[in-house]
């Protein structure tokens, strides 16, 4: 049976990936921060699921994890590492506290870093291991490789997930460890939703009020239109599966206009285009909230 470890399962595409591999005959370790939704995971998945209980931000939780995986595991290899875990959030660079920035940095980034330094022995540097060598998937975004406003701290984080997975993939070729990004766009996931209530006291009354809620309007939009999440993850099991798997796979609605021509654009235009978008959306009349399929 292939063993797989996954951050972030308790919702999301995180917890579609998970239930798809798990229906696939895959061993699953999903990360949870609350024991009832390990729970309520072991219950939905079966057998084939284990939870474990991990704050990626938190060192000693992750090298427990490693621990209890690596028992599981005897001598055999981990065929996979998915990092999901992360924090979206719509906010102004101009006014964010730097403890936000930070703390979105230590999960997007940090965390991501501190479960594969914990889990490449498993995968595949220690050679005392038998077995096929295991994958690392890191999730970035389309907005990892160009700035988006008032996405700026997300934005800039997943831009650090594609530079050290590109750095990753470099140096783990010495150990015959592959590290491959997916870069999703806006999806029918419920993280909308969660933008939708996501209203910062430090914006209310700034002159940032106004841009910032006319770009949530754009980016409701956008995830009530984008992919469903099952297309998604055939993208992510193809990177997991693949003989000869890319460097990176974009999993995005409207890939020319929200991934191709931001990112080959040149920069000054990309601004203007962006500029007339969110302007345009906020003279448009609310439509009532709309449910991800």
């Amino acid at each position: 049976m292939k063993t797989i470890v996954i951050t972030g399962v308790s919702s999301g595409i995180g917890h579609a990936t998970a239930k798809t591999l798990v229906s696939k005959g895959w061993r699953v370790f999903g990360t949870v921060r609350k024991s009832e939704q390990g729970e309520r995971l072991s219950a939905e998945f079966g057998p084939s699921f284990t939870p474990l209980l991990v704050d990626v931000r938190d060192e000693a939780a992750v090298r427990a994890a490693a621990d209890q995986v690596a028992g599981a595991l005897g001598n055999e290899r981990l065929q996979g590492l998915i990092n999901f875990a992360g924090i979206e959030t719509v906010d102004a660079l101009a006014v964010v506290p730097i403890a936000d920035v930070q703390d979105t940095f230590d999960v997007h980034v940090f965390g991501m870093l501190r479960m594969v330094q914990a889990f490449l022995p498993l995968l595949g540097s220690d050679e005392a291991r038998q077995g096929p060598k295991g994958r690392i998937i890191n999730i970035s975004s389309v907005v990892g490789k160009w700035g988006a406003p008032y996405f700026g701290t997300y934005s800039s984080a997943k831009h650090a997930v594609e530079g050290m997975t590109d750095a990753m993939r470099r140096e783990f070729a010495h150990v015959g460890v592959d590290a491959i990004v997916i870069r999703p766009g806006n999806t029918k996931s419920g993280v909308f939703e969660k933008v939708r209530a996501d209203h910062h006291d430090y914006i209310r009354g700034t002159i940032w009020e106004k841009p910032v809620a006319d770009f949530r309007k754009l980016f409701l939009d956008g995830a009530i239109n984008g992919w469903p999440m099952a297309r998604v993850v055939a993208v992510i099991e193809k990177a997991l599966t693949a003989k000869h798997p890319r460097a990176a796979y974009v999993a995005a609605a409207e890939r020319i206009m929200n991934y191709t021509a931001p990112t080959l654009s040149p920069p000054r235009l990309v601004d203007k285009v962006l500029q007339m978008r969110i302007a345009l959306r906020s003279r448009k009349p609310e439509s009532g909230p709309q449910a991800p399929e």
